[in-house]
C-alpha cells in the first residue's frame, strides 16, 4: 500500500481556475499536489477548499487526522490572517453590528492558531513518525516558529503568494486577457518542483 500525501489548505492548494465555469478547477492531474504525489510515488488526499480560512483548514485536518499514517507526508498551508469565517457560513456580520469585534476575533484566532494548534500539531506529527511541511500565503508568521519544516518562497521570505505568486505574472491564470492571481499550469508545475527539492533536502 502506498503512503499518502495529505494536503490541507485553501484555493492555492487545489487547482482553482475561476474561468472554467464547469468546475472552477483545472484538471486534477495539473494540480501541484498531484504532480508532487506522482513524483513521490504517493497517493494524494486533498480535502482543501476554495475560500477556506485557517479555521476551516484546521477543521479539515481534525476530520481526517485519524486516517493519516506513519510514513505519510502532510503539507499544511496557513492562509491569510485577515480571512475569518464563521460556521454556519450564512451568518451575516452586518446584522451583528455591535456584537462582533473584528479585532478581538483576529486576536483570538491568532492565539488559537499559533499558541495552541501549531505546537500541538508538530508534537502529534513527531510522535507518530509522520513527515510534514508547512507553508504560508503571506509573511505573517511568528519568527520564533519558523524552522526547517517551513517551505520558503522561491525568491525569499515565507509568503508564497505574497512574495512570489502575487508579483510574478508568468504564474498567473490568463484567460484571453482576464487575469487571476492563482497558479496557472506553469505555476503548479514550478511549485511542485520547488516543494520536491525541499522534501529531498529536509525529509
Amino acid at each position: 500500500m502506498k503512503n499518502k500525501l495529505w494536503v490541507f489548505g485553501d484555493s492555492l492548494s487545489v487547482g482553482y481556475n475561476p474561468f472554467n465555469t464547469n468546475s472552477y478547477l483545472f484538471p486534477k492531474e495539473k494540480w501541484w499536489c498531484n504532480i508532487l504525489a506522482d513524483k513521490l510515488g504517493m497517493e494524494c488526499e486533498n480535502p482543501s477548499g476554495v475560500g477556506n480560512a485557517n479555521t476551516q483548514i484546521r477543521q479539515k485536518f481534525y476530520e481526517n487526522f485519524g486516517d493519516i499514517q506513519s510514513g505519510d507526508l502532510v503539507i499544511f498551508q496557513f492562509t491569510f490572517r485577515s480571512r475569518i469565517k464563521f460556521e454556519p457560513g450564512n451568518i451575516d456580520l452586518d446584522m451583528m453590528d455591535g456584537l462582533v469585534n473584528p479585532d478581538n476575533i483576529l486576536r483570538d484566532e491568532w492565539n488559537q492558531m499559533w499558541n495552541v494548534f501549531y505546537p500541538r500539531i508538530k508534537k502529534w506529527f513527531k510522535e507518530r513518525n509522520i513527515n510534514y511541511l508547512f507553508w504560508s500565503s503571506e509573511n505573517d508568521i511568528p519568527q520564533m516558529y519558523i524552522d526547517e519544516h517551513w517551505i520558503e518562497s522561491p525568491n525569499g521570505g515565507y509568503g508564497i503568494w505574497e512574495n512570489w505568486l502575487n508579483i510574478n505574472e508568468t504564474l498567473w491564470i490568463n484567460d484571453n486577457g482576464r487575469i487571476d492571481r492563482h497558479f496557472n499550469e506553469i505555476g503548479h508545475k514550478l511549485f511542485s518542483e520547488h516543494i520536491f527539492k525541499k522534501i529531498n533536502k529536509t525529509i
